[in-house]
Order: structure tokens, then C-alpha cells, then sequence
């Protein structure tokens, strides 16, 4: 196989790892559904509004929490970007960001019911990618995550919610709120 045919097949693997990763993200839930966890974990992904330094955009993420009593562990990625074709026709003189937060957080979980009301703080990792019609720019740093969760479950494997979070960092703030759906073995409330 030449060098040139591996490169042609770079896309298709990576949409192959992309699409496992997915599946195992849907079909691992499945295992839990109807058992009652210990500690429950869930999946929460969605996507809403961003700011970033005073831009509005676009964001999407994904947080894994695993419940311990009356606390939780999560990890979350974030993707923020103002990247919009549309704009940048119209004004390519914009300056385009693109965001990623990666960060682990540990908060209060309290309960109401089939209610969950969270807030978590942590350590992170920001990255920024500015492009302002030149070459692009790449920073990273050290960043401090917060989240705040108030979330739904209607069944003991899925439910719906809003998710807040920021960053606050040296590189390039970041703010959103996310709708969520959530997958998981949630157990009893506490």
C-alpha cells in the first residue's frame, strides 16, 4: 500500500473511530438500564450558545459523572467556536475562534424527586485557535472549569436538563449553556 492510499484512508478511519466511540457511548448505558448502581454515572451531551471573550457563538459537549452519595466526579469536553460560513462571507475580515475545554470537576449533588441540581469547580485545559484571515494562532493553558447542572429523570436511564459552564483561564474565557439529554445508570435519589 502506498503512502498516498493510507492518507486517502486517514478520513475513513477516523469517521470508523468516531462512529465506535459513539456506539459505546449509546450501547453502554444499555447494559445499566433497569440495575440499580451503587454509584450512578450518566452521560450528558448537548449543545446551545457560547460567549468567548465577548463573542457570541456556538457550543457543543459532553460530561461523564459518576455519583459518590451526596458529591460528583465529572469530566467534560466543551467545543466553542463563532466560525460561521454565512459571517465570514459577509465579513471575512472576522476573527474566528475556535475553543476547546477539557477539565475534571467535583461538586454538591442535591435531589428533589426526580429532580438533580449540581455545581462543580476543577482543573482544566483550555484550547484556542484564532484565525484572523492570516495564519492561525494556537494557545493553550491551564484553566479553572465550573459547571452548574439541574437536570430531570424521567426514567432510571434517561433524562433531560440544562447545563451551565465556564472556564476561567489566562488564554481565552469561555462561557455557555447546553440542553442536555442524558444516558445512564442513575439508581436511586439521595
Amino acid at each position: 500500500m502506498r503512502v498516498t492510499d493510507r492518507m486517502s484512508l486517514l478520513p475513513l478511519m477516523t469517521i470508523r473511530r468516531l462512529r465506535s466511540i459513539v456506539l459505546l457511548l449509546i450501547v453502554a448505558p444499555v447494559g445499566a438500564f433497569g440495575q440499580q448502581a451503587d454509584h450512578p454515572w450518566w452521560v450528558s451531551m448537548g449543545a446551545g450558545p457560547a460567549a468567548h471573550g465577548g463573542v457570541l457563538g456556538m457550543s457543543a459537549g459532553m460530561d461523564y459523572c459518576y455519583q459518590l452519595d451526596r458529591s460528583i466526579i465529572s469530566g467534560r469536553i466543551i467545543g466553542a467556536t463563532n466560525e460561521n460560513p454565512t459571517v465570514r462571507r459577509i465579513s471575512p475580515s472576522q476573527t474566528t475562534y475556535k475553543l476547546a475545554d477539557y477539565g475534571i470537576l467535583y461538586g454538591p449533588l442535591w435531589s428533589f424527586g426526580n429532580w438533580r441540581l449540581s455545581a462543580g469547580a476543577g482543573l482544566g485545559v483550555i484550547r484556542s485557535t484564532t484565525d484572523q484571515g492570516g495564519p492561525e494562532e494556537t494557545r493553550s493553558g491551564i484553566s479553572l472549569p465550573l459547571e452548574a447542572q439541574a437536570f430531570c429523570r424521567f426514567t432510571s436511564f434517561a433524562g433531560v436538563g440544562a447545563y451551565a459552564y465556564a472556564s476561567v483561564n489566562g488564554v481565552h474565557p469561555l462561557g455557555g449553556f447546553l440542553l442536555v439529554v442524558q444516558l445512564g445508570s442513575f439508581g436511586p435519589g439521595r
